[in-house]
Order: structure tokens, then C-alpha cells, then sequence
């Protein structure tokens, strides 16, 4: 039984960073192979028209690559045409978005692509591949994980992270990358709060970024996702308790089951907020200004999460879960085009 958290009034607002909005798709991704999810749910001017994903995605990766790659960097400009700056969590999109193609296209056409970009990754991180920000490191495992998946033939090279000790990890038939991603997924955990949740950054973040209370559903189900990915692949029961206590904690904390009214403002069923932070003195978790923001990857991440739960675990609440809040990001974010667009321009 999933067990309520109270919510007190507003706190101090929190500048969210913008990010990118078409993750909230890859997240989710697994959605595509269980149907039942959008049986309900298919927009109406996209039920009568044949699509190709095969093409799509192709057409899609192809632009990605042919606009933002950048050969001598090996890895992906920040603007199209532009000088490589580097971006860690743009970075993890842009593995992700060349492994999701290689899978959903049957071709290893994209294999050499992802061998370069893992060593630029390790090229510009040197002997350190851990990030202030959990959500961002979440995106990373979840990208290696998808790179694993895709089979590329480095799996052999590692990142040069410094590896903490599991049973899963011991073994040297466990390969690197995946590696890589549990030691990204012990580091997220280390966030984890007494009073529930992961914050979104660390103190390495610095004295203007850091806030020790606020815990965000991209931090959280990032997590979530990277956990499901990890007890698939090594069957370390760990992982999937991880799992379980983070997805409880979002459910109880920053989805609105039954929507409501939090700041002054009425939210429908499946509503999911951005972040709360803890008062310590009311012993209570407020939404800040911020906290209540309305983006499209948190929708997506949710829903990912409860379907790779789902098809773990085999427990029809996780999908109805994602049902809910599929719905509720279809009824608040559909456009007469069928765009999907939250709080981002």
C-alpha cells in the first residue's frame, strides 16, 4: 500500500535548468512494446495515419548526427555548426538517441558512433566520470545500459570511474559499461535523504546550486529507470529494491493520484510535480515556486519507470500507474498538432 506524505505551503523558489524534452521519450521508450498503455489514449488525428517509426527514427538520427556531430570532439556540439563546449547530460541524451536508433532500426550502422563517443566521453572527463547533478548521472547509466544493449564492440573500456563494491560488480563476466552504470547508480544513491528521496544535486554543486531538501522527479526516476535496467541485466535483487523505494516515494510525494490543489492552483489525476523541498522545523515536505513546474520529461520518466517496474515484477498497479499518468500528460500537453510541449518554448 502506497502511504501518503503530507504537503505544506509554498517555500522558496528553485530556478530549475531547462532540459531537453525529447529524453522524456527515450525514457519511456519501452512504452512503444506494451500497447495496452495508449489502447485509450491514441490523439485523433493520429489514428488514421500510417506511420513507419523505422523511418522515422532513422530520419530523426540522421538530422541529430548530419547537425550537431562534431568528428574531431567525437561527440555532439551544443549548437548546430558550433564549437564542442561539452554538456554532460546533453551527452548522455546524445548516446542514448544513437543506441535507441541502433535498436530500433535493426542496423549497426550507428555502432561506430557510439565506440567514438565513449572515447570523447572519456576523452573530456579524464579520471572522473561522476556529476553534481543526480539526474544527469542517471541519464548517463541509462544511456550505457541502452549502448549495452545495442552491443557495441568496446564493451571492453570503461570509464575510468571509481567503482564501489557489489556482488554484481565483482564479476568479470559483468560487462564494463554496465560497470560504469552500477557505480553511477551507488553514487545517485548516496543522495538518498532520511526523509525520502534523492536531491537533485550534490555539495559539489557549490554554495548557489546546492539545496539539501529538494528532491525532484528527474533525479528520482532517472534512478528508478537506471535500477530496473541494472537488476535486469545482473538479477542483483538490490537493484530492483531500489527500485521499488524510489517509484514509492515519487508516487506518495510528487504525483497527485487524484489531483488537487497545491499553491493556490487546482492539478487534475496523475498530475506530476517537479520537486519539493523538506522544512525541518515543520517536519514537512513544501512545494516551492518551482516545484510545481509543469515539464514533459517528468511525465515521461514517470511512465517509464512504472512500465519497466511492470514488466519486472508482473504488477498490474505499476501499469495502471503509467495509464494515469500518461493520460494526464496527454490531456495537459496535447496541442491541436499533436506537439507535446510543457513549460519549455
Amino acid at each position: 500500500m502506497k502511504r501518503a506524505v503530507a504537503m505544506g505551503s509554498c517555500n522558496a523558489k528553485l530556478v530549475k535548468r531547462s532540459m531537453m524534452t525529447a529524453f522524456s521519450v527515450l525514457a519511456a521508450g519501452s512504452i512503444l512494446s506494451t500497447s495496452e498503455v495508449f489502447a485509450d489514449s491514441t490523439p485523433t488525428s493520429q489514428a488514421n495515419r500510417p506511420v513507419n517509426y523505422q523511418t522515422e527514427a532513422t530520419t530523426a538520427v540522421q538530422g541529430l548526427i548530419g547537425s550537431y556531430w562534431n568528428s574531431s570532439g567525437n561527440q555532439f556540439e551544443n549548437t548546430p555548426g558550433g564549437s564542442y563546449t561539452g554538456n554532460y547530460w546533453w551527452e548522455a541524451n546524445g548516446l542514448y538517441a544513437l543506441a535507441d536508433a541502433d535498436l530500433a532500426t535493426n542496423s549497426t550502422a550507428y555502432s561506430s558512433y557510439m565506440n567514438h563517443f565513449i572515447a570523447g566521453l572519456q576523452n573530456q572527463y579524464g579520471t572522473q566520470m561522476y556529476n553534481s547533478w543526480n539526474d544527469d548521472e542517471g541519464w548517463l547509466g541509462i544511456a550505457l545500459m541502452q549502448a549495452v544493449k545495442a552491443k557495441v564492440t568496446n564493451l571492453s573500456t570503461a570509464f575510468p570511474v571509481v567503482r564501489t563494491t557489489s556482488s554484481s560488480m565483482s564479476s568479470s563476466s559483468v560487462p564494463a559499461l554496465v560497470q560504469d552504470a552500477e557505480a553511477l547508480q551507488a553514487d545517485i544513491e548516496n543522495s538518498w535523504t532520511s526523509e525520502g528521496g534523492i536531491t537533485w544535486d550534490k555539495p559539489s554543486a557549490g554554495s548557489s546550486w546546492y539545496n539539501p531538501y529538494y528532491r525532484d522527479t528527474a533525479a528520482n526516476m532517472t534512478d528508478t529507470i537506471l535500477s530496473t535496467e541494472l537488476y535486469a541485466a545482473t538479477r542483483n535483487k538490490s537493484y530492483l529494491t531500489d527500485a521499488k523505494q524510489v517509484f514509492d516515494w515519487e508516487w506518495n510525494t510528487l504525483v497527485l493520484p487524484t489531483g488537487g490543489n497545491v499553491n493556490g492552483t487546482d492539478y487534475q489525476p496523475g498530475t506530476v510535480m517537479d520537486g519539493v523541498d523538506w522544512n525541518p522545523q515543520t517536519q514537512q515536505n513544501t512545494y516551492p515556486n518551482g516545484g510545481t513546474a509543469q515539464w514533459t520529461y517528468n511525465y515521461g520518466t514517470v511512465v517509464g519507470a512504472a512500465v519497466e517496474l511492470f514488466k519486472l515484477t508482473g504488477d498490474s498497479t505499476y501499469l495502471t500507474d503509467a495509464k494515469l499518468v500518461a493520460n494526464a500528460a496527454i490531456n495537459q500537453f496535447a496541442k491541436a498538432n499533436d506537439v507535446m510541449a510543457g513549460v519549455e518554448t
